[in-house]
C-alpha cells in the first residue's frame, strides 16, 4: 500500500513539475522490514524516472519513542536511529 500511495503522490508531483512549480528529487524509504524492500523501492524509483535518496532502516526505538510522545533524539540520544 505504501508503494501505491508513493506512486500516486509522485504522479501528482510530476503534473506540477510540468508547470515548473516543483520537481521530484527522489524517494526516501522508511523501512517496514518487508522482503526485498530496498530492491522494490529502487525499482519503483527507476520506473518513476527518479532515484532512491536514502533507505531508513527499521528500528523499534522509533515506536518506543512515539509511545512516550517524543522524538528518538529526545527519548534516547544515544540510539543508533538518531543518525537517521
Amino acid at each position: 500500500m505504501t508503494m501505491y500511495a508513493a506512486n500516486n503522490i509522485c504522479k501528482g508531483i510530476v503534473k506540477f513539475a510540468e508547470a515548473g512549480v516543483v520537481c521530484l528529487g527522489g524517494l526516501i524509504s522508511n523501512s517496514r522490514n518487508v522482503d526485498r524492500e530496498e530492491c522494490l523501492i529502487v525499482e519503483l524509483a527507476r520506473q518513476l524516472g527518479t532515484q532512491m535518496i536514502h533507505f531508513v532502516p527499521r528500528n523499534n526505538d522509533v515506536q518506543r519513542a512515539a509511545i512516550k510522545r517524543k522524538t528518538v533524539i529526545d527519548w534516547d540520544s544515544s540510539c543508533s536511529q538518531t543518525d537517521e
